[in-house]
């Protein structure tokens, strides 16, 4: 007797385990109420309660409806006990008659079968018998329909479009779903955020459960120009950062390809940074717009569409020399630099990016220059930051020569504030000029000695940075000791 009891319990905890215990009405549960064989008989059934039901015949259909108050996550789930085969289908429409979930019930019993996002309206969920199914099953069918009102971090139906896209906060967290697959009329997501002033911007998104990017997303300014687009899905990825002026984008999150649909979400992130000098700040693709930045600090920025270009000004006080390095690690030269006066007229240009060195030294005299950075080449294109830096180094000034011996002259000039040492140098008569002295930068002057009477010597001196960068020389000065 103690084996039989025992083999009993056994069975119904296998049976409860694998769900084929036969459903049951409950205190909590909705019960079938015929005729509700059409649309316009549909039983009103509440939310969130599980509904039992059958099918007297393999002809037999049963309407149900229900209520979203407002945008929800929606889903089906499953509470039919069978073994293991799918004897009922499930549709859900809208109130146009549009599908929005299409499944079936009895295969995998106490699952949750779909999960979705939808608009606030009324909802029909039809069942049916099974269409590969000869006969039906007169045992009675269960589900649920859950919905959950969720907060503003959750996609909100209706999105489909750029008039209804759902506003969201910039570095938060976004999850939604598309609920519907790629073809033509198949569900698309719109979201806004609006930058308050010049910004870097990247997505970043999440790995899922699939395995494979099976969404896609595209950043749209204002007027509807597309700016950034990528595939995500597989792993956390992180986009290549753009740069946006102030003003209100769009994000629109769409199917990737012909995958079929699914009822997994989708998460992203709009990571934006406001950066302070030494960076780019759109919009900036003018000479009107230039980025006004300071010599001797490196600028970063990047080309965020084909045929973006960059323009940055900066203001020689005085006569200088110049030289522009270019930052690499690029498998390539992917960026064309160009370098103008006020008037508009090029002073040189260089391509950059493949390797960090000085990729162009010029002398300019004081008065405001522009920068423009663009693409190297129209067929290659990269969404990389590029880096640049304009090293400077003022003329020195001040120079006078005087006696100082009956064969040595005491040469003296002005301080300059980007020099870490001087140096001097002097030409006899109509000779060469050469060097004939480094000084410290904390010393202003130079006494040259054992020089002949009645010859007239040439002075000149220039400044040397700390990055060993000489900038133009001073005025030359002629002296004859008598």
């Amino acid at each position: 007797m103690k084996k039989l009891l025992s083999l009993l319990l056994s069975v119904l905890i296998v049976a409860s385990v694998f769900g084929i215990m036969p459903v049951s009405a409950s205190a909590e549960s909705f019960k079938e109420s015929e005729s509700n064989d059409t649309p316009s008989s549909a039983n009103k059934i509440p939310a969130n309660t599980l509904v039992l039901g059958n099918l007297s015949n393999a002809d037999d259909v049963d309407y149900y409806q229900v209520n979203v108050s407002k945008p929800a996550k929606f889903q089906i789930k499953d509470f039919c006990s069978r073994d293991g085969s799918d004897y009922w289908d499930i549709s859900v429409t809208d109130s146009n008659s549009k599908d929005v979930i299409i499944s079936r019930l009895g295969g995998m019993p106490r699952v949750e079968k779909l999960i979705i996002r939808l608009k606030a309206g009324t909802y029909t969920v039809k069942i049916k018998n099974a269409k590969d199914k000869i006969s039906w099953c007169s045992e009675n069918y269960g589900f649920k329909v859950m919905v959950t009102y969720e907060d503003s971090s959750y996609e909100k139906e209706d999105n489909d479009g750029i008039d209804s896209a759902n506003p969201i906060k910039v570095n938060t967290k976004i999850i939604g779903n598309l609920h519907s697959g790629y073809e033509e009329d198949g569900d698309t997501d719109f979201y806004k955020f609006t930058l308050t002033k010049s910004a870097r911007v990247n997505i970043s998104t999440a790995a899922t459960s699939i395995k494979e990017n099976y969404w896609s997303y595209a950043i749209y300014d204002i007027k509807g120009e597309r700016i950034v687009f990528a595939g995500f899905g597989k792993t956390n990825q992180k986009s290549s950062a753009c740069r946006l002026s102030a003003g209100t984008y769009y994000i629109q999150i769409y199917h990737n390809y012909y995958l079929c649909t699914s009822s997994v979400d989708y998460a992203f992130k709009v990571c934006v940074t406001y950066e302070g000098s030494g960076f780019e700040k759109e919009n900036n693709n003018s000479l009107k717009t230039s980025t006004a930045i300071s010599t001797n600090k490196k600028i970063t920025g990047n080309l965020h569409v084909d045929l973006d270009v960059d323009f940055y000004k900066f203001t020689l006080k005085t006569t200088s020399t110049v030289k522009l390095y270019g930052y690499g690690g690029n498998t390539q030269n992917h960026w064309l630099i160009n370098i103008y006066n006020s008037k508009k007229v090029s002073c040189a240009k260089a391509y950059f990016g493949k390797t960090t060195q000085c990729v162009k030294s010029l002398t300019l005299k004081a008065g405001t220059y522009y920068l423009k950075v663009s693409r190297a080449s129209l067929h290659k294109y990269t969404f990389k930051e590029y880096s640049f830096k304009l090293f400077t180094v003022k003329a020195s000034s001040g120079l006078k020569v005087s006696k100082a011996s009956k064969t040595s002259v005491n040469i003296k000039w002005s301080k300059n504030s980007d020099a870490t040492k001087y140096e001097v140098y002097m030409a006899k008569g109509k000779g060469k000029f050469k060097k004939i002295a480094t000084v410290k930068a904390k010393k202003l002057s130079f006494v040259k000695k054992s020089l002949a009477k009645n010859t007239t010597y040439s002075f000149k001196v220039r400044a040397v940075d700390s990055n060993g960068f000489a900038g133009p020389f001073s005025k030359t000065v002629k002296y004859k000791l008598k």
